[in-house]
């Protein structure tokens, strides 16, 4: 058996390192930035809009029939638009130990959308509307030292909204997104979700309301094999070793404070079970909470503008203590969206 040189042990401890960096830090990122960012300001979104939908002599009961007449009404239509954030993260490596107590960074981020919603079609008692969505998320850190974990990422999304009068969503989808290492230019990650969300909303009164989302679906994906770059298999490094089976709940309550503010308090948990490779039976929890105000500079049926202040937390446990992490993000927003 042929011994190897204590260069060539360096090497591989070095690709060992890299590799893992990149592999289990890009599904890190995903988790922080995609889940915070894109799921739970879907949740914060979703159901708590139009607030002249609600007016002050529409009984609850009434306001889930209004909103689907309005979607009948809709038709095909189409929703584009560009978000950007600055936020102070208090764990940008999404990690423990001394990487998480002593680098800290603030954050530049933007997201740019467009969606096309093909029409709203009676179905099982409710209103089904299928859409086509894209998107490109863009994520930079102020301090040089952490560049190497700047990252691009582009999703693409196939799903449907089936709306009841009574407040009841159900909505599939299915999902390919991916992930692109900024230094390298190199695809880090990538894969395809389906997953199945139901949620039901409550208007509390004329200018509040609560939000309740299930979802569920699993991650079917692909990152380098660990050792690949040097030809040295490492035992459990699979390609598919980031798959994982996602469970969520989360509770988002919005009130209109005034004409044109906004402010959203919402919370999570979360379970992920990882199913291949060197995280096989690997189970996670993690559990966010957070608030947002939001004001509206512009709101018109066609076009809106919002600047927003927020502060999301994040904690996650693991059966594997190598992956428990917190991060507090503190940070200010601006979006304009425009409809067709």
């Amino acid at each position: 058996m042929k011994s190897l040189s204590s260069t060539q042990v360096l090497v591989l401890c070095a690709t060992f390192i890299t590799s893992v960096a990149l592999g289990q830090g890009a599904e890190d990122r995903r988790s922080v930035v995609e889940a915070q960012s894109s799921r739970l300001s879907q949740l914060l979104r979703d159901g708590t809009q139009k607030p002249a939908v609600v007016g002050a002599s529409v009984a609850s009961s009434d306001v889930g029939l209004q909103q689907l007449v309005e979607e009948r009404e809709t038709g095909i239509a189409v929703e584009t638009g560009v978000t950007t954030s600055y936020m102070y993260r208090s764990n940008p490596l999404s990690t423990n130990g001394e990487l998480a107590t002593h680098i800290k960074s603030p954050v530049v981020d933007a997201t740019g959308f467009v969606a096309l919603s093909l029409g709203a079609h009676d179905f099982l008692g409710g209103v089904f509307i299928p859409r086509i969505a894209l998107s490109y998320y863009a994520l930079e850190h102020a301090k040089t030292e952490l560049r190497l974990a700047d990252f691009t990422s582009t999703r693409v999304s196939l799903l449907g909204d089936l709306k009841y009068p009574n407040g009841w969503s159900v909505s599939p989808s299915i999902e390919y997104s991916n992930i692109i290492g900024s230094l390298w230019d190199t695809e880090d990650y990538r894969e395809y979700y389906p997953n199945l969300a139901i949620s039901k909303v409550w208007s509390l009164d004329n200018k509040s309301a609560l939000r309740a989302v299930f979802n569920t679906g699993y991650h079917l994906s692909r990152v380098e094999e660990l050792g690949a770059a040097i030809g040295v298999p490492i035992p459990g490094g699979t390609s598919d070793r980031l798959d994982n089976w996602t469970n969520s709940l989360g509770l988002a309550y919005s009130r209109y404070l005034f004409t044109g503010l906004q402010f959203v308090g919402f919370g999570e948990i979360a379970s992920k079970r990882y199913s291949n490779g060197s995280n096989q039976n690997r189970s996670d929890w993690t559990r966010s909470i957070g608030s947002s105000l939001t004001y509206a500079l512009i709101e018109r049926k066609w076009i809106s503008w919002r600047i927003s202040i927020f502060g999301n937390y994040i904690s996650r446990d693991s059966s594997n203590v190598d992956y428990k992490y917190s991060n507090l993000d503190l940070g200010a927003s601006t979006g304009v969206s425009l409809s067709f």
